[in-house]
């Protein structure tokens, strides 16, 4: 009778530590699901809300260097690499805030579309064109009238038009 009793003693007590350990599961579990809830609720509540979509007018792929709407344009051709690219457009800014609005384009030519005219030297026919640095490129009447090429080249003709 005694075994009996140490018996279904052990069994209640084997029980009890089964029941605190499947409680403190269930709890941790609760925790972190509240924890996950919490962040992903607070992160991405404006999920649903529609975002409109920016359309950017001045980055064109090179394919299209000559068929612009305005009569005379820069375009500015950067390398991803090219430190002095933030420069070049500052200049370009300033030049176009006192100037006008329209008459200025970008091209990546790290964007996929652009990658097939980077070369090992630049070539500005544009049956061929390619490009080995960071290029300014002026356009009149749908011909290249003038290019400048590399970061000396282009930093020194934006300060003159700008000074002018």
């Amino acid at each position: 009778m005694k075994n009996k009793v140490n018996v279904n003693a052990a069994n209640n007590n084997e029980m009890k530590k089964l029941i605190q350990i499947s409680i403190i599961v269930i709890l941790i579990f609760g925790i972190f699901y509240l924890i996950t809830k919490v962040a992903t609720d607070n992160t991405f509540e404006d999920e649903d809300i529609p975002r409109e979509v920016e359309i950017s007018f001045e980055e064109i792929i090179l394919g299209d260097l000559l068929n612009q709407k305005d009569e005379e344009y820069f375009v500015l051709v950067t390398f991803e690499d090219d430190v002095y690219n933030s420069l070049y457009r500052s200049y370009l800014d300033e030049y176009y805030k006192e100037e006008r609005e329209e008459g200025r384009y970008f091209a990546n030519i790290n964007n996929i579309f652009n990658k097939k005219y980077i070369g090992e030297e630049s070539n500005f026919d544009i049956n061929d064109l390619k490009f080995k640095e960071s290029t300014l490129v002026k356009v009149k009447d749908g011909k290249i009238l003038e290019t400048y090429e590399g970061p000396d080249a282009i930093k020194d003709y934006l300060k003159k038009i700008i000074d002018e």
